[in-house]
């Protein structure tokens, strides 16, 4: 069976579970030193300036706008995304 044979619905709820059998285990996730780096300067970037980023409406209302651009842009490639 192909996970494109499950419904919807049913590739959902594997996701669920796969989230779920790895998300009580972030503790055994090892980060890279790159990783390290990057959240380390992150980080310090953020006691500097203390800019929290953007809202999750802001983020979201950005993504929705340029997924409207590029859906007007090249219907074609965007009919089977949404």
């Amino acid at each position: 069976m192909e996970i494109q044979d499950l419904t919807v619905s049913e590739r959902i709820m594997l996701a669920e579970a796969l989230w779920d059998s790895v998300a009580g285990q972030d503790n055994q996730i090892e980060l890279t030193e790159n990783q390290k780096r990057e959240l380390d300067l992150r980080m310090a970037q953020f006691e500097v300036d203390q800019d929290s980023g953007s809202s999750w409406s802001e983020v979201k209302k950005r993504i929705t706008s340029n997924m409207t651009f590029h859906a007007q842009k090249d219907p074609e490639s965007w009919q089977n995304r949404t």
